[in-house]
């Protein structure tokens, strides 16, 4: 399958502080072990979103979006709309949609959803401002987190107050500098539980309970701060670790588990998810219900996993089945088979394996010098984007040399126009030691061969950059006529430079040329 891994990453926090970013962009290393995870018998891209992406992202761009998304680029607060966005375009993708994602991140919506249908969780209030009176009903130790927040962000070993003033300093702390109202529960003391769900409907997937071990000093409080869930060389970090398979009575344990799957039907998980609670005695209180949690090595989510026998790739893979479970009429996108040779090349469709190959010949001045953006810096992101994402109906291939194995250039059929079966061609020879060798009029041919003998187009257009004289030569070699010139159209080593316009038209290429059968 060719799978899209869809991320956002944060540079910069428009509250609370620049080390919350450790939590967002954490998913980098998650991106790369899905990656290795589904690499064999995949063809596995990273994407960065962008509104320009999450717009133009169709069902031909990827069998299938692994979707780790956050929200997109730094803006958190739009998490729920990247699963919107995939649900309008059609698209397969792992996790919760829209609806769950919007009201898990509402705590107090979640709350009182649990609570009316008979879940225990803590007794809160939502404070607006400090001044605000405490609830009578609400009894110390509380503990005072940001409304709108997950990942532990805004928790720290204040957030646990067991006055009026430490309540006090704590929701301003909130207030001012994460710029939401302030959740406050009551302290649940006891032992802390993570269960982790995989599946839907009725064919879920409940694996060992794991418990938040805190081997921490007296005066610190039992809770999995922020600094203690991703600061890896703190103290407090080193001595809050998870473990599977807690001592638990039966009855308990089972209880555990009946409870979490309850939450995550009636907060819409799907596929997974991760239910967090605590334990008051033996009486569970659900903290969070986490759609889309953790899927890192050494997160609560793949230790659970591995408990239950599942390795890494094995648990991905899980995920993406229960994923196509609910896509009946899911199938793989058929795309054309585009393999063509000529006496000394091989030509086929770029794929992600071809993405430094790109990047060095892009970023080559030599070799872009005649390229529509010859400055533009290449990266793997940009290229991801530009040549597997907004060009799905652009044809894009690669070259190999037959003789020593080497990728020597890239060619592109763009602008395709199927209503009037016209489209524009370019190439370019990646590697200077194959110039002045006769190439580019083999790459030419072979671009000219799918063209019209595999697309069925009438005409192609190829524009030349006054100045590049040897595609010039190549054109006219082949039968191209020049038809217009756009007057200072481009700038080449910073001056405004013609662009002469070719054409050859199918019927001029089929008296010359006998249709291939090795173009498939």
């Amino acid at each position: 399958m060719k799978i899209g891994i869809l991320y956002n990453h944060v540079d910069s926090v428009s509250r609370g502080f620049d080390y919350d970013k450790i939590s967002d962009n954490d998913v980098l290393k998650t991106v790369e072990h899905i990656r290795g995870a589904l690499a064999i018998n995949n063809e596995i891209l990273p994407v960065l979103v962008d509104d320009e992406i999450l717009a133009r992202l169709t069902p031909e761009c990827f069998d299938l979006i692994f979707n780790l998304c956050e929200g997109i680029g730094s803006d958190i607060t739009r998490e729920a709309e990247v699963a919107a966005a995939l649900d309008h375009n059609g698209i397969v993708y792992t996790g919760a949609g829209a609806d769950a994602l919007s009201l898990c991140v509402d705590k107090i919506r979640t709350k009182k959803i649990l609570s009316e249908h008979g879940i225990k969780t803590p007794a809160f209030q939502l404070f607006k401002s400090s001044t605000q009176r405490k609830s009578s009903k609400l009894k110390f130790p509380l503990i005072v987190k940001p409304m709108h927040e997950d990942a532990s962000v805004g928790i720290n070993r204040d957030s646990v107050v067991r006055n009026t003033s430490e309540l006090k300093r704590q929701v301003d702390f909130i207030l001012e500098n994460y710029m939401q109202d302030a959740l406050v529960e009551e302290y649940i003391e006891g032992r802390e539980l993570n269960v982790a769900i995989l599946g839907n409907g009725r064919d879920l997937q409940v694996l060992p309970i794991s418990e938040i071990v805190f081997t921490l000093p007296d005066d610190h409080p039992r809770i999995l701060t922020y600094e203690a869930k991703w600061c890896q060389d703190s103290h407090v970090y080193k001595n809050t670790t998870g473990r599977c398979f807690p001592d638990l009575p039966n009855d308990v344990a089972e209880e555990v588990r009946a409870v979490s799957v309850l939450a995550y039907r009636l907060t819409g998980c799907r596929d997974y998810a991760r239910v967090d609670l605590r334990l008051s005695g033996n009486t569970p209180y659900v903290l969070e219900v986490n759609p889309n949690p953790d899927l890192d090595v050494g997160a609560g989510f793949e230790r659970s996993g591995k408990a239950a026998g599942m390795d890494y790739p094995k648990l991905i893979a899980g995920i993406i089945l229960e994923t196509l479970k609910r896509y009946p009429h899911f199938r793989k996108i058929s795309r054309p088979l585009i393999d063509c040779a000529s006496k000394r090349l091989s030509v086929r469709r770029v794929i992600q394996a071809d993405t430094q190959d790109l990047i060095h010949w892009f970023n080559n001045p030599q070799v872009s010098k005649y390229m529509e953006s010859p400055d533009k810096e290449w990266n793997p992101g940009n290229i991801y984007k530009y040549y597997f994402i907004l060009n799905q109906k652009d044809l894009d291939v690669l070259y190999t040399d037959l003789q020593t194995g080497l990728k020597i250039g890239y060619g592109q059929i763009y602008g395709i126009d199927l209503r009037k079966r016209t489209a524009e061609i370019s190439y370019l020879i990646g590697e200077p030691a194959f110039y002045g060798r006769g190439y580019g009029t083999e790459m030419v041919e072979l671009l000219l061969q799918i063209a019209f003998e595999k697309l069925g187009l009438n005409s192609v257009e190829a524009g030349i950059i006054e100045g590049n004289l040897p595609s010039m030569k190549v054109c006219e070699r082949l039968g191209f006529k020049r038809t217009k010139v756009n007057k200072g159209s481009e700038i080449i080593d910073g001056k405004k430079t013609d662009e002469i316009i070719f054409e050859l038209s199918a019927s001029e290429y089929l008296q010359k040329n006998k249709p291939a059968a090795s173009c498939l």
